[in-house]
C-alpha cells in the first residue's frame, strides 16, 4: 500500500520520524518490524531507500511513525543542470502585473521563485505556462539579469507562492554569468 508521509525529523544514525497523511485503517499493517520502502522527492533529486517500523506514536488523526535509519539510500537525478539554493532578490514582470519576490534556487536552464500573497485566499496573478520576465541581480556582475521565462510550476501554501520558472530565451551574456555563478557557489556548498 502507498502511503503520503510528511518528514518531521531525525536522530542521526539511529532513527527518522515521519507523520503520514490519511492514517484510516492503518494500525491493521503498519506494527513494529513491519518492511516498508520510502521514496521522496527534494530539489530535483528522487531518493529511496529500505527501512523497517520501529515504532509509533498515535493521537486524534496524527500518526507518527518512527523509522529505522537507513543503511544506504539510493538517489536519482531528474534534473539536466545543476541547481543551487539561493535567496537573491528578483521581480518577474509581465503586462498585466510586477510581483517582486527572491529566488530560490537557479541553473542556467530555470529556478524557482516566491513571493508572499496579500491575502491566503488570494488567487495568484501568475498562470501555468504563462511566458514572463525574470528580473534580478547576480553577486559580482553589474547589471539586472533580465530573462524570459515559462512558467511550469505553481503552488500555494497560506500566503507563500512558489513559481517555477524555464528559461525560455536567455541571452548567451546571462546564461554564461548564470552558469559562473552556480559554479562558483557550488564550489562552498
Amino acid at each position: 500500500k502507498t502511503l503520503k508521509a510528511v518528514f518531521v525529523g531525525l536522530e542521526p544514525r539511529s532513527y527518522l520520524v515521519i507523520r503520514l497523511l490519511g492514517v484510516g485503517g492503518i494500525q491493521d499493517f503498519l506494527y513494529e518490524g513491519t518492511k516498508v520502502v520510502v521514496k521522496y522527492v527534494s530539489t530535483g533529486v528522487v531518493y529511496g531507500f529500505h527501512s523497517t517500523v520501529v515504532g509509533y506514536f498515535f493521537r486524534k488523526n496524527m500518526l507518527l511513525v518512527l523509522l529505522s535509519y537507513p543503511e544506504t539510500i539510493e538517489t536519482f537525478v531528474l534534473r539536466k543542470e545543476q541547481r543551487i539554493a539561493c535567496y537573491i532578490p528578483a521581480t518577474i514582470i509581465s503586462p498585466e502585473f510586477r510581483v517582486n519576490g527572491f529566488l530560490l534556487d537557479i541553473s542556467s536552464s530555470g529556478g524557482r521563485f516566491a513571493f508572499p500573497q496579500t491575502s491566503p485566499k488570494s488567487k495568484p496573478p501568475i498562470e501555468l505556462e504563462q511566458l514572463v520576465t525574470l528580473s534580478f541581480q547576480l553577486l559580482g556582475v553589474e547589471g539586472p539579469q533580465d530573462s524570459v521565462c515559462r512558467v511550469r510550476g505553481l503552488s500555494q501554501e497560506g500566503r507563500n507562492v512558489s513559481v517555477g520558472l524555464q528559461f525560455e530565451k536567455v541571452e548567451e551574456p546571462i546564461e554564461e554569468n548564470i552558469r559562473n555563478y552556480v559554479e562558483q557557489v557550488s564550489q562552498f556548498l
